[in-house]
Order: C-alpha cells, then structure tokens, then sequence
C-alpha cells in the first residue's frame, strides 16, 4: 500500500494530477509570475490545507502536518515554504520517471555497457544513474559540470 503522507485525498487527486501534467511549456510562458490556472488553484489548495492543519493540531501522522508543526529554533515554515516542498513531489515525479525511460533506453543501445553493468548492479547503480542523467537527463538544465578545474583542448577553461 502506498501512503500518500496527507498530501492527496480523494477530493484533490484530480487536481494533484492536473497539476502534475502541467507541461513545461506552460511553465516557460508563465516566467514573468504569471501562474497557470491549475497552479493557482493547486496553491489555494495548499495555502487552506496549511491552515486547516495547523487549526487541528499536531496529532496527525503525516507529511503537511509534520511540516506545519517542524519547528527550528523558533522559526516554522510559511506556507509558501511548505507549498515548496509539496511542489517538489511533484516535480520529482514529473521528471523520475523520464529519467529512468532515458537510461533504460541508453542501456539498452549499448550491449557492452548493459553487460558489464548486469555483472554488478548493485555496485554500479549510482554511476549508472549519474552518467545516465549527465548523457540524456529528463528536463533542460542538467549541464554537464567538471568536478575539478580543467582545460580542454583548445584553451577552453571548465
């Protein structure tokens, strides 16, 4: 059974998934702070959610209320903040599941990589994941980066 961490009820699935297939193209046209309908909603939702939680209490065993309740040298999240972090279920699930079509895709073009790669999954699992998303990663912006500084051929400086 999946537990849903009082993010979803009944009442919110369709909006949640709305939400979540909002393309990214709407995102893009919506740089200059103007908000899709559906995110305007999603964040009515979450901002009467944060409320309603905090109004009853501490006694419920899920993410949003250990959120509202989380408390750091006095200082609480806003709803805003905890909206953020509700955002980024569902970005990571938006962007999961094409990260792992694109690596099973490039393991499989690759018959020598996916041989070697089947002889220790366990042990080369995460330089899989990392190389997969440094080659074809799911969203724009994952640039490749060097982990130290280096000079490529030609003077170019990384």
């Amino acid at each position: 059974m999946i537990r849903n961490h009082g993010l979803i009820t009944v009442d919110v699935r369709e909006l949640f998934l709305r939400v979540s297939l909002v393309p990214e193209s709407t995102a893009n046209s919506n740089r200059a702070g103007i908000a899709s309908p559906e995110m305007d909603e999603w964040r009515r939702y979450l901002a009467e959610a944060v409320r309603s939680r905090r109004a009853a209490g501490p006694g419920s065993d899920d993410l949003m209320t250990a959120l509202c309740f989380a408390e750091e040298d006095g200082y609480r999240f806003d709803e805003n903040e905890i909206g953020l972090v509700m955002m980024g279920l569902i970005g990571g699930g938006a962007s999961a599941g094409p990260a792992i079509g694109n690596i099973a895709y490039a393991v499989e073009q690759h018959p020598e990589q996916k041989a070697k790669y089947l002889t220790d999954i366990e042990g080369l699992t995460p330089a899989v994941v990392e190389e997969g998303l440094r080659f074809d990663g799911p969203i724009l912006g994952l640039y490749r980066r060097t982990l130290q500084e280096a000079t490529i051929p030609g003077g170019v400086r990384a």
